[in-house]
C-alpha cells in the first residue's frame, strides 16, 4: 500500500530484512511514524500493526484520512496549488492552530508535498516537486482491508511513549516492538527543526537504556549507518543493509542498520 506522504528523513529501505525478522500474523508496535511507509508495508503483508506517537498532529492526520480520505483530498484540492512562498511559510507556522481537523490534515499533506524536506514544519518551498496526481492518490487511500491502526499518547515525551509501547508488547502474545530511529546525531534526533510539530525528539541513550532493560520482549531498532550506534548495540544482532535494502557484510557498504535482541 502506498502512503500519501513523502519522507526524506526517516525512510527505510530494508523492509525485506525487517519482514524476515517478524513472522506473518505477528503484532507489531511501532514508533516514529511519519510517512507511514514502514507501517503500511508491514500491514499489507499480513502483520498486525499499531503505530504509536506522542504528536497529536501526526495522529490526527492519520486518523482523519483513515476515517475519510476523500474529504481530506477534496479540501486539499481546493487549497492547491500553494500560490507562493509567503503562503507556504504562513501555513508552516499557523496550520496547527486552524480549527478544523480536515483543514489541518489537508494542509499537513500539502506542506509535506511542497517542502524540500518533506516535512510540514521544516523545509523550503519547492513547488516543482508537487505532483497534482498525489491528491487523487490521497482520495483513494483506504485501510479497511489492512490491519493498521494508530494510537496517540500524552504527554509529549518519547521515553514515556517507549515505556508504554514496551508494556503493551509484553501483554500481547506473538508481539514485537519496532522503532524507526533515523539518523544518530549526538544524543538527540536533531537533524531537523527540533520544534517541528511532526517529529518526535528522542534521546538515543535513554532508548538504549529502556530497551536493554526489557530483554523479555522482542524488539527491533532501525538506524541509518552509525559507528556510534554499532558500538552502543554491539552485543545485539545487527544486520547491515545497503541503499537498496539488501543485506551486506561490511559496514562501508551499508546505509541502514537493523538491530534485534533475538
Amino acid at each position: 500500500m502506498r502512503s500519501p506522504l513523502k519522507d526524506n528523513t526517516n525512510s527505510i529501505k530494508s523492509l525485506s530484512v525487517i519482514k524476515g525478522l517478524i513472522p506473518i500474523d505477528s503484532h507489531v508496535n511501532t514508533s516514529g511514524i511519519y510517512s507511514g511507509n514502514l507501517e503500511l508495508n508491514l500491514a499489507s503483508d499480513q502483520r498486525i500493526v499499531t503505530a504509536n506517537t506522542y504528536s497529536y498532529l501526526v495522529y490526527e492526520f492519520w486518523k482523519t484520512i483513515i476515517d475519510d480520505a476523500p474529504l481530506v483530498a477534496d479540501v486539499a484540492a481546493q487549497l492547491s496549488p500553494i500560490e507562493n512562498e509567503k503562503v507556504f511559510q504562513c501555513w508552516q507556522e499557523a496550520w496547527p492552530w486552524y480549527k478544523d481537523s480536515q483543514l489541518r490534515s489537508a494542509i499537513y499533506f500539502l506542506l509535506n508535498r511542497y517542502s524540500s524536506q518533506y516535512l510540514s514544519a521544516s523545509g523550503e518551498f519547492t513547488p516543482n516537486q508537487f505532483d497534482p496526481h498525489a491528491i487523487t492518490q490521497l482520495s483513494k487511500f483506504k485501510t479497511d482491508k489492512v490491519p493498521f491502526s494508530i494510537n496517540w499518547h500524552a504527554p509529549p515525551h518519547f521515553s514515556i511513549l517507549l515505556k508504554r509501547i514496551v508494556e503493551d508488547t509484553k501483554k500481547r502474545p506473538n508481539s514485537y516492538c519496532l522503532l524507526s530511529m533515523g539518523k544518530y546525531i549526538h544524543d538527540y534526533y536533531s537533524d531537523v527543526n527540533p520544534s517541528a510539530y511532526d517529529i518526535e525528539v528522542r534521546n538515543h541513550k535513554e532508548v538504549y537504556s529502556i530497551l536493554s532493560q526489557n530483554e523479555d520482549i522482542r524488539w527491533i531498532v532501525c538506524y541509518k549507518r552509525s559507528k556510534a550506534i554499532a558500538e552502543i548495540y554491539k552485543k545485539y544482532n545487527i544486520t547491515l543493509a545497503d541503499k537498496y535494502g539488501k543485506s551486506v557484510d561490511t559496514y562501508e557498504l551499508c546505509e541502514e542498520m537493523i538491530i534485534a535482541n533475538y
